[in-house]
């Protein structure tokens, strides 16, 4: 199926049409083999199962017994390392016909200890980021996306970016890797992408499934660092935001992806 991509500069700026991908069942088992971090047979079912069936209910149980910090469970959990999968795989689709990245392009990263990580560092040509981001850069002059350089990359599926907003959380887990790396790799600290599948379906709504891919461009290179070294952990989120572009103003849809 075709699934609307949107494309954003920073978690909080306008979104904007950038025509669709395909994806589906196939596509997502295809990619998982080398795009999802935990090992799950049959990621073409979960896909399946997980997006377009809306979730499975317990039956209800009569003369429940009443506890003061529990009640029934009605309603089945999904596996959270099935949708980090999904979402893994289909960053991957994204960065595979968005970008022009190949296979050997995209890395897991992995941590020692409790460490936040993002999912991926992605080797991404220049010239790819500024074409799909072309309406964001216009008035805007980077030396770093210029020529192919790795980028911190954190994929996210959530069911509802209104009610659970992933990009949050992404962009703390992308601060941790920038926070942990700022002496050696100090070029890149302040540059990332959050790429976003939201799907919903529900009896009332209906079924709504759309991709958002957020590029992060912190505004001033001294000030992001001094930032780092004053925040090393737990930065607030509103605080942090404050050190990236963002483009909040109306902007014309287009097809770039």
């Amino acid at each position: 199926m075709q699934i609307p991509v949107k494309i954003q500069l920073g978690i909080n700026g306008n979104g904007v049409n950038s025509g669709t991908i395909s994806i589906n069942e196939e596509t997502i088992g295809n990619t998982s083999s080398w795009a999802g971090s935990y090992h799950i047979l049959s990621m073409d079912r979960h896909y399946h199962d997980y997006i377009f069936r809306p979730t499975q209910k317990f039956n209800e149980i009569l003369d429940f017994p009443s506890f003061n910090s529990f009640s029934q469970l009605t309603w089945k959990s999904r596996s959270q390392q099935v949708i980090g999968n999904i979402g893994e795989c289909i960053a991957a689709i994204l960065a595979r016909t968005c970008l022009n990245a190949k296979i050997c392009d995209i890395a897991h990263l992995r941590t020692k200890g409790n460490i936040k990580t993002p999912d991926f560092i992605m080797n991404l040509e220049g010239q790819e980021i500024n074409n799909l981001f072309s309406i964001f850069l216009e008035d805007l002059n980077f030396q770093f996306i210029r020529s192919k350089k790795w980028w911190a990359v954190e994929s996210k599926a959530t069911y509802d970016i209104k009610k659970n907003d992933q990009r949050k959380k992404a962009l703390i887990q992308l601060y941790s890797f920038w926070s942990e790396n700022r002496e050696n790799i100090s070029a890149h600290l302040g540059y990332g992408i959050i790429i976003t599948f939201v799907y919903e379906h529900t009896a009332v709504k209906g079924e709504h499934r759309e991709i958002w891919i957020t590029l992060l461009l912190r505004k001033n290179a001294n000030e992001f660092k001094e930032f780092l070294n004053s925040n090393p952990n737990n930065p607030k989120i509103e605080e942090l935001n404050k050190q990236f572009f963002e483009k909040s103003e109306e902007v014309v849809d287009g097809d770039r992806c």
